[in-house]
């Protein structure tokens, strides 16, 4: 993004978050000698511009929010994700994996994949429309664009019915959600 602040401008209003991941630049010397992987919305924050952060959160299930406390202490669950109901066939409401299939990078794109990782996934969404949820309510984040299409890329060789239930399944970068 470019942008341009006049002296008439009166207000701006930057929606944002300086804690996430920065800007992944091709040049590394353009970070180390000009750091610009740091958003125009972080530098106002490192300068002691006047912000405001939300403090409660009414999205994530309060498990998935305990997890990132530790980069917001004092984020709240709103009531309503207390009511959510507890994810069906699951003995936990979120899961983490572990594996040691070695990423791979796509040919002409300088992102990261693993399809090994991607079938899992797969075979993930399945289980979850085994315990008859609508596809419709399934996201899979991906944090690489690589990785999304290694996923969607699989998903239409396996199944190439187009009114096959998986592939209603949301697949997105978690850049593009």
């Amino acid at each position: 993004m470019t942008t341009s602040l006049t002296r008439d401008i009166e207000h701006v209003i930057l929606i944002g978050d300086h804690e996430q991941l920065r800007t992944s630049l091709n040049v590394h010397r353009l970070s180390e000698q000009f750091n610009l992987d740091i958003s125009m919305f972080e530098r106002l924050i490192n300068n002691n511009f006047r912000n405001v952060m939300l403090m409660s959160q009414r999205r994530m299930r309060p498990e998935i929010s305990e997890v990132v406390r530790c980069i917001y202490p004092l984020l709240t669950d709103d009531q309503r994700v207390m009511e959510y109901p507890n994810v069906r066939g699951l003995s936990s409401n979120y899961v983490f994996f572990h594996h040691q299939f070695p990423e791979d990078t796509l040919a002409g794109v300088q992102s990261k994949t693993n399809p090994k990782e991607a079938e899992i996934i797969i075979r993930f969404m399945n289980y979850l429309l085994q315990q008859n949820y609508d596809p419709d309510l399934i996201t899979v984040l991906s944090l690489y664009a690589g990785q999304l299409l290694v996923i969607k890329n699989k998903i239409l060789k396996m199944y190439p019915e187009r009114d096959s239930a998986i592939r209603r399944i949301k697949i997105r970068t978690v850049d593009n959600y």
